[in-house]
């Protein structure tokens, strides 16, 4: 019998533990982990045929204070053929970027889209500021009127 309160106490005890996963250790900073949680990839194509493969990342979320007085996305693309799909690049179905700038693989904003590779084509584009509680749909669009479509909520996380 005096056995029996140390057997309790020892499996109360151990019953509470939870199992370790890899997750335990690994760790990232705030940053990357608010540009995974608003990150978006979308594969453009027809079919089976893919045309384009497209990720973007909502910096307005990322880095609140750096991007503001408009929405700001760093767009990862892969286009298969000679189009451009950024051309036709729409925000909300009609909204049309107030820029697009190309950037070098090499630089540190890069860093944020969790996987690279050789053929992908870095950009920041910049629409006008949406409202407060806006959804924000990217759209890519080919000349074969394929689309895709990224949608985030402003505000991220």
């Amino acid at each position: 019998m005096r056995i029996l309160p140390y057997l309790l106490a020892s499996l109360l005890g151990m019953s509470g533990c939870a199992p370790k996963t890899a997750f335990h250790s690994f760790t990232m900073s705030s940053v990357t982990e608010r540009a995974v949680v608003n990150l978006q990839t979308v594969t453009v194509g027809s079919g089976e045929a893919v045309e384009a493969i497209v990720s973007a990342i909502y910096l307005n979320a990322v880095y609140p204070k750096r991007y503001r007085g408009g929405e700001y996305f760093l767009i990862a693309y892969y286009d298969r053929g000679d189009e451009n799909l950024l051309e036709r690049l729409r925000l909300n179905e009609t909204v049309r970027p107030t820029s697009v700038e190309e950037i070098s693989e090499s630089d540190a904003m890069c860093a944020l889209v969790p996987i690279r590779n050789d053929w992908n084509r870095y950009y920041i584009a910049r629409f006008p500021k949406q409202g407060v509680t806006a959804a924000l749909n990217v759209t890519f669009e080919t000349g074969r009127c394929v689309t895709g479509t990224l949608g985030f909520q402003k505000g991220g996380v």
